[in-house]
């Protein structure tokens, strides 16, 4: 997920529509890292991280701990010739997506271990986490629900597991 302060910067950068240089620095398993979008009118027209360039290094720039953003004025950026190099639009869509699926999942899969360790005991929570991994409450929320429900059916019977699971099955439909 996007850090707030590049979210910040890119939006700005793409309002204003300046040209130049975001530069980042972040943490990459424990170890310092730069690197840089550069921008033309307030659209990405380069990026390089290590020996990364355009869409990967986006990639991995966003991926990144961000420590610090700043803003340099570059009069004279080069552009990539990479087709497709992604959007600020195109990042903070994405973010947004990957915000609301966290949302959801989050939310479900909360529900879900509160519901089953009320019904079977306190260690039901790591089954209802090993689900979670395999089918992603926030991609399949209806099939996550199936497996978990089977499981609290087998743990607790039937009668309580169709209670308990009744109203987070309305809420998917």
């Amino acid at each position: 997920m996007i850090n707030q302060a590049l979210h910040d910067m890119l939006q700005s950068v793409q309002v204003e529509k300046k040209t130049g240089r975001i530069v980042v620095l972040g943490l990459e398993g424990g170890h310092s890292r730069m690197c840089s979008l550069g921008m033309k009118d307030g659209e990405i027209v380069n990026a390089s991280y290590q020996k990364l360039q355009d869409n990967a290094a986006i990639t991995a720039i966003l991926s990144l701990e961000v420590q610090q953003v700043r803003f340099l004025v570059v009069p004279d950026v080069p552009v990539s010739g990479f087709p497709g190099l992604y959007s600020i639009n195109d990042i903070l869509q994405d973010t947004a997506d990957a915000s609301r699926e966290s949302s959801v999942k989050q939310g479900l899969q909360a529900e879900v271990t509160r519901l089953v360790t009320e019904l079977i005991n306190p260690s039901a929570a790591q089954m209802i986490e090993t689900i979670a991994k395999n089918t992603s409450p926030g991609e399949q929320p209806k099939e996550f629900l199936d497996r978990s429900f089977e499981y609290a059916k087998m743990m607790a019977g039937k009668g309580k597991a169709t209670s308990a699971f009744a109203p987070l099955f309305d809420k998917i439909k």
